[in-house]
Parts: structure tokens; sequence; C-alpha cells
């Protein structure tokens, strides 16, 4: 099972995330297996920025109707790099998953980490894929990079759903 979706923060400050999901089958509650989050960067969501996420879990009953979403915000100390770009170079199908080309710039180190991103949207705005990587060590420096990030298979998106990269970094 997969929910993906974004998170608004329209305030000035920086926010540690949390999201639970509770799923319903026809029955009630349905007790997924290895349930985890995931979203680009240290789970926060930068001032006055949208952040993706994806929740993926197992159901072991195939009964599932409807999920609930508990979100949890506290301000974070986080110091979100404003000066970060990124561009989409191109995309290439391979075996189901889509392959997605980026530039991104750093003009200056970044002091914990670079987590480029793509998100695919189908023709309603719905997040229905989630890409990225968390780079540290030398990938972190100054300097512009090409790199290839991964939108993998899964039954929520189409290869017509239109990508957007993203980037976060502190």
């Amino acid at each position: 099972m997969y929910i993906f979706g974004e998170i608004v923060n329209s305030s000035s400050q920086s926010y540690d995330i949390d999201i639970e999901a509770t799923i319903y089958g026809l029955t009630g509650v349905i007790s997924p297996t290895n349930e985890f989050l995931d979203m680009p960067g240290d789970y926060f969501v930068p001032p006055n920025k949208t952040m993706p996420f994806q929740i993926a879990a197992q159901l072991e009953q195939l009964d599932f109707t409807d999920y609930d979403l508990s979100i949890s915000a506290e301000p974070g100390q986080h110091s979100p790099r404003g000066d970060l770009t990124i561009q989409l170079d191109g995309t290439t199908e391979e075996e189901g998953d889509l392959l997605v080309d980026v530039t991104w710039t750093n003009p200056s180190l970044v002091s914990t980490y670079v987590s480029p991103f793509v998100v695919a949207y189908d023709s309603q705005g719905r997040v229905n894929n989630l890409g990225y990587d968390y780079l540290t060590g030398s990938k972190k420096n100054a300097g512009t990079e090409t790199y290839q990030l991964v939108l993998g298979a899964n039954p929520c998106w189409r290869t017509s759903d239109i990508v957007i990269p993203g980037i976060v970094g502190e």
C-alpha cells in the first residue's frame, strides 16, 4: 500500500514532522506490517515550502477501504539552504521505473546534507510518486552535480504524470 502527499508550511518557521496513518478495511482498523514514513531531507518542512511524503506498508488483508492521516509538527532547529537550485534534464523508462536525470547547483558548502528529489503529479495535481536521495560527503560540496533519481514502479502513478524536481539541504 502506498499513500503519497505533501505537507505545506505557510509559516516563517521550520517544522519537524511526523505522520501516522490509520488504515481501515471492511471490518474496521487494519494493522499494516512494515509501515514507514519517507520524505526528502531530515523529516522537516522548511519555512514557506511544501515537502512531499510517502507512507508505504504491507497489508495482509485485502479489504482496504480508507485511511486517516495524523500529522504532528513541532518547531524545529533546522537551517534550510535557500540558494540550492535544481533542474530536470530528462527521463527514461526502464522496467517499470522512471529514471529521472537532474542537475543541481550548490553555490557553497552544504553543512550537513543535500537531498534532491522528484515528485510525480497526476493531471489533478495529486502526488503519485516520490523519489529522492540523501547525500552527504563530497556530494554536498559547492558546484554543479548531475544526478539520476528513480521513481520506482508502483500502482499509483503513470508515465504520463508530470515530474517536478526539488531540493532541500542544510
